[in-house]
């Protein structure tokens, strides 16, 4: 049951079914919500934000989305595209890995997010943890965490199957992941960064 207050809009799911739902801002900004039902162990730390742009940003952002991302050159991003061709797209997808769409194996493909854009998010793991610190550069220490034991960052749902696992990554390998993650899109405005930061 996902609520942006501010926004006056809230709209249920279900698993199966499609909800259309359109919201209208009256000025540009970031409009923050939460789930209102309890739906699982992570109920708490369902947060969302909308971010509202004038329409001539938001173009631009719908340009910048819908282009595939460019083939790294830098030898770590290129090792880094390679550990995540063998470890991460049985979950994830990146679209146009080598030229191709990956769509990873046909019964676990699309089960975790998108990462194509990665970069042009201000959040990750389920919106949980920040992407950049508030100067707006990297903030690597965390998603080295999050490579090296997603379980300890943020438990699995508890009937297992579901969440980032421990991949068992060597450090050279996280290093190389991190530097292939940060070629995927372009960092959102330093104002977004500020305004979406979470706690």
């Amino acid at each position: 049951s996902f609520w942006i207050p501010a926004l006056n809009g809230k709209r249920d799911v279900a698993p199966g079914r499609v909800h259309p739902w359109k919201l209208e801002a009256d000025n540009p900004g970031v409009y923050f919500g939460q789930c209102t039902e309890f739906c699982g162990l992570s109920h708490s730390r369902m947060r969302m934000q909308v971010v509202a742009m004038t329409p001539e940003d938001f173009q631009v952002w719908i340009t910048e989305q819908l282009a595939n991302p460019a083939e790294p050159t830098d030898e770590a991003a290129l090792r880094g595209q390679a550990v995540f061709e063998s470890q991460c797209t049985r979950c994830h997808v990146v679209n146009s890995i080598n030229g191709e769409t990956s769509t990873g194996a046909d019964l676990v493909s699309n089960a975790a997010p998108n990462l194509t854009h990665f970069m042009s998010r201000t959040t990750y793991a389920g919106g949980i943890f920040n992407l950049y610190e508030p100067d707006g550069s990297l903030d690597r220490t965390q998603l080295e965490a999050w490579l090296r034991n997603a379980p300890a960052e943020k438990p699995a749902y508890a009937q297992g199957g579901r969440g980032m696992p421990d991949l068992g990554l060597s450090e050279d390998q996280i290093d190389d992941l991190v530097a292939y993650l940060t070629t995927l899109g372009n960092s959102p405005r330093l104002s977004i960064i500020e305004a979406t930061e979470v706690e």
